[in-house]
């Protein structure tokens, strides 16, 4: 075997494992992407059909906000308030119990009564 025989050999199993791109001089200018028409071509599509969903987005907004609610959507969520007046009765209640277990062994300082 002679070492430019061994070399193309070596060449050519590598290129089975490996695609090989060959540039020629006519696709100097292509950058593999495809060229500049076909991509101001996919751009205005895509920023026609965002256009067109950001429309369709508004328009059902303005919908929603003009139609009455329905009574299901009337239904308001009173997990806060409720939250927020059992916390503020238990505070209370707690504050008046101590208050009068204090009164009632003696031990209950006011201030005004010295």
């Amino acid at each position: 075997l002679t070492s430019s025989s061994l070399t193309s050999s070596a060449i050519a199993s590598a290129s089975r494992r490996y695609p090989v791109f060959v540039r020629s001089s006519t696709d100097d200018d292509d950058d593999g992407w495809g060229t500049t028409e076909e991509k101001k071509e996919f751009l205005e599509s895509l920023q026609n059909e965002r256009s067109k969903s950001v429309s369709v987005e508004q328009r059902t907004r303005r919908q929603s906000e003009t139609t009455p609610m329905s009574s299901s959507d009337n239904e308001r969520d009173l997990f806060i308030p409720i939250f927020a007046l059992v916390s503020l009765a238990g505070l209370f209640g707690a504050y008046g119990y101590e208050m009068l277990r204090l009164a009632s062994r003696g031990e209950l300082y006011l201030p005004w009564n010295n």
